[in-house]
């Protein structure tokens, strides 16, 4: 397909506009780009007459001219839809536009630019144009006969012409196919302030959608239609616990109550925000809970360990103020569920412990060691006596190659190693000196940068290893000339998290993700202890398009990640 520079034309052009919209269908399967002319307009190079859209394909480069409405040629003339008539000619328009194109791709790098064949279009999407002239072939043209169904067959016939053109005029004949490498050399080369590609890595990893398996699709519907289910869910980060969680919620009818917990607050703070309109759903976490409980028992202080828990949920079962649920939906689960509060949980359900409905969602290895309550007997004990248990092998939600590395970041055998993404991007290096201000000076242009190429502020998360009120985040309102948010205490008016710049602890953040993350304040890292391996294993698997460190090339946080290769 053609990931689009930009993906939306802001441009009152009906003709140009439908050019962009369908050019996001064609060639399923593949990695094109198509840049529009508003893209180019920074480069020092094009002229004032450049081309509407600018192809980039492994078949060729061309530079296409969109003619929307009536276009009429008289006497050496041209009237398009009534404007004043002119002499310059629409082919003569995208012909000239490939000079400047031809000129920087080889003064870049003229062995990469002979593996291109550039060449030239016209579009007509609104009439047919059967005027004949020896300044142009038939295979130049693609109008309303051939636009938008045959769009893509006009394309390919069109890079079939131009290679034909290149032989017959110059006996040239190109051989080495250029590769996605070479694809991409071209676009930074035409529009050099792609730097990282970001917008377009963007559109790509949102446009990748994973879909449920059938056997996860299955296995909801067992578990949601039973009169009983006890069901464990078990898997590494990124490998959908959450989506099944959250699918399994869906699938409950509304006159059924789930109690939908975690240990984190600010996932519990998402959940509600996405089931705010579902009453059935209650969404709490941990501490809030026994806060709860404690108030319906009427036990003072209301800090309740677990064995004053257990206390606290008979007491307020016996004097029937406990709230009861009919579905218990508990993700996280290694972070606070162990066999001791496992026992005061259970009143809690509806069913009692011979109708019980649960589903408990858990990460045993590296995630399980940063609040490092992980109960691993209980949880192998209620594996093997739970009615569905499901092991989650396969990581939906990273990179390609971030997902790889997160898992050798844990000591997975590469061979074990499955990820559903094509979608590739590595960890990246952004080089600071131990200085706060250099560090967020950083981190402030790079925000800077991937707003002015088009991604969105909720899309941007920083991460600090560092405690919350240690930070140098601590209490700063802006970064990178626009509004941070603290997700510990703040949330959006609508009660979302992510429709602004946002920061956070490493820890606080397990369970959520965003597309970029940047982690911060990892120079006191220790390769040899397990919770600062478990705590970068967490930063670096919230990524769903690009994961950047800031710090120095030779920190032991840096060489952890380059290690896990």
């Amino acid at each position: 397909m053609f990931e689009r520079i930009p993906p939306n034309i802001k441009k009152d052009n009906r003709a140009e506009e439908m050019v962009n919209r369908h050019l996001r269908n064609l060639f399923l399967g593949k990695k094109y780009y198509s840049m529009h002319s508003q893209s180019l307009a920074s480069h020092p190079t094009v002229m004032e007459g450049e081309a509407d859209f600018v192809i980039i394909t492994d078949f060729g480069i061309f530079c296409l001219e969109v003619k929307g409405g009536t276009v009429r040629r008289s006497r050496g003339e041209w009237e398009y839809s009534g404007a004043k008539k002119g002499s310059r000619s629409p082919f003569d328009q995208a012909s000239e536009a490939t000079y400047p194109i031809i000129e920087a791709l080889g003064k870049a790098n003229q062995s990469k630019r002979n593996k291109f064949v550039i060449g030239w279009g016209v579009v007509f999407p609104d009439i047919v144009f059967d005027d004949k002239d020896p300044g142009w072939d038939d295979a130049h043209i693609c109008d309303k006969r051939q636009f938008p169904h045959k769009f893509e067959n006009y394309l390919v016939n069109l890079g079939e012409y131009w290679h034909r053109r290149l032989q017959e005029t110059k006996n040239i004949r190109i051989h080495s196919k250029p590769d996605s490498a070479d694809i991409q050399w071209a676009v930074r080369t035409i529009r050099p302030n792609i730097a990282h590609f970001s917008l377009i890595e963007l559109e790509e990893s949102k446009n990748e959608l994973i879909i449920l398996e059938d056997r996860l699709r299955v296995y909801l519907d067992q578990i949601v239609g039973s009169s009983a289910c006890r069901s464990v869910i078990s898997g590494i980060a990124g490998t959908g616990k959450t989506v099944l969680i959250r699918e399994a919620a869906e699938r409950v009818p509304d006159n059924e109550t789930i109690l939908m917990l975690c240990f984190n607050a600010t996932l519990a703070r998402d959940l509600r925000h996405l089931f705010r309109y579902r009453a059935n759903v209650t969404a709490i976490h941990f501490a809030d809970l026994k806060r709860k409980i404690a108030e319906s028992a009427e036990v003072s202080g209301g800090n309740l360990d677990d064995e004053s828990l257990q206390y606290a949920v008979m007491e307020a079962d016996a004097k029937e103020r406990l709230e009861k649920y009919d579905w218990l939906l508990f993700d996280e689960a290694q972070d606070f569920v162990n066999a001791e509060n496992w026992e005061a949980f259970k009143y809690l359900s509806k069913g009692g412990v011979e109708k019980e409905k649960f589903i408990l969602a858990f990460d045993g290895k590296a995630q399980g060691l940063v609040y490092d309550n992980f109960d691993e007997p209980f949880f192998n004990q209620i594996k093997s006596s739970c009615d569905f248990p499901l092991q989650l092998e396969r990581n939906y939600r990273n990179p390609n190659n971030i997902a790889r590395k997160a898992a050798l970041l844990i000591g997975e055998p590469e061979e074990k190693i499955e990820v559903a993404r094509d979608f590739f991007a590595l960890p990246k290096l952004v080089v600071t000196e131990p200085d706060h201000n250099d560090i967020l000076s950083k981190v402030s242009e790079d925000i800077k940068q991937l707003i002015s190429l088009g991604v969105e502020e909720g899309d941007i998360t920083v991460l600090t290893f560092k405690k919350r009120e240690d930070s140098s985040l601590f209490g700063k309102k802006v970064l990178g000339g626009l509004g941070l948010k603290d997700l510990k205490r703040e949330l959006s008016s609508d009660g979302s998290l992510f429709n602004s710049i946002t920061w956070s602890t490493v820890a606080s953040f397990k369970g959520l993700e965003n597309h970029y993350i940047l982690l911060i304040e990892g120079e006191n890292f220790n390769r040899r202890g397990e919770w600062w391996r478990s705590q970068l294993y967490v930063a670096l698997t919230r990524a769903k398009t690009d994961f950047r460190y800031y710090g120095k090339v030779d920190d032991e946080c840096w060489k952890e990640l380059t290690d896990a290769s």
